[in-house]
């Protein structure tokens, strides 16, 4: 599990330093914006869910690689493609997404004299893959390699996700049901940055019924129909604003 987060994580920040040399056009994460409930609809929610969500984030492209492929002939060499989720870097000119994997040359295939890879040792390595309208996936070596444009299929099992990234926009919010003391009606705000809730963003909040049904927090309008000590029944009247 250690050897597929490292890997994941060295090609992801290698791909967001700089664009991939393999690929004609760069590969950039895309921005989500969501908002939950939407405004206008009556809903309940109990005490401590999130009456009301906003999150901003990016998500990457990734093809996992489900198991570990071994011994790929490969020229004089045999790759060892590991168990790994490889992030999207690209795309070439026929539109495919392409995907960088880390991988290992091992166990070469020539007389002694000529080997540059001890027996028993490896080498490290870097594959594109892509998937074709087929469904099948191509794999080719990076550059300087023999098979560096001489396209493969890759046989194994695969499958596309997208994943959220840690990055400085990712950004939520969200006003929580903390429950009734009499007529007083009790939330929680928070704001998180990159998945982690900081203290300075933890904000408890009391409302009175006796003074009005609707509640206003930040940019926040809810109308309250019904509240008890467990749970609450509101319609939002307008959300969190839109940061980026």
């Amino acid at each position: 599990m250690l050897f597929r987060k490292t890997f994941t994580v060295i090609l992801l920040l290698s791909i967001l330093g700089c664009a991939s040399q393999q690929s004609l056009m760069s590969y950039y994460p895309e921005h989500e914006t969501q908002k939950l409930p939407e405004v206008g609809i009556v809903v309940s929610a109990s005490i401590g869910n999130a009456l009301v969500l906003y999150s901003n984030k990016k998500t990457w492209d990734f093809l996992e690689i489900e198991s570990d492929v071994r011994a790929i002939p490969v020229c004089a060499y045999s790759i060892i493609l590991p168990k790994q989720e490889a992030p999207a870097s690209g795309y070439d000119d026929q539109g495919n997404m392409i995907f960088s994997a880390a991988a290992f040359m091992t166990e070469p295939k020539v007389p002694p004299k000529s080997r540059y890879i001890q027996p028993g040792s490896q080498q490290s390595a870097n594959v594109k893959l892509w998937i074709k309208r087929s469904g099948e996936i191509m794999f080719t070596l990076g550059s300087g390699h023999c098979m560096a444009n001489t396209p493969r299929v890759l046989e194994g099992k695969y499958s596309r996700i997208t994943k959220p990234i840690d990055s400085e926009t990712s950004f939520s919010q969200e006003l929580i049901y903390n429950g009734r003391v009499d007529r007083n009606l009790r939330f929680i705000y928070r704001e998180y940055t990159k998945g982690l809730a900081r203290e300075p963003f933890t904000q408890e909040a009391q409302y009175d019924l006796a003074t009005s049904n609707i509640i206003g927090f930040k940019d926040v309008t809810i109308e309250v129909i019904e509240a008890t000590n467990s749970s609450i029944t509101y319609k939002v009247l307008s959300h969190f604003k839109d940061v980026y």
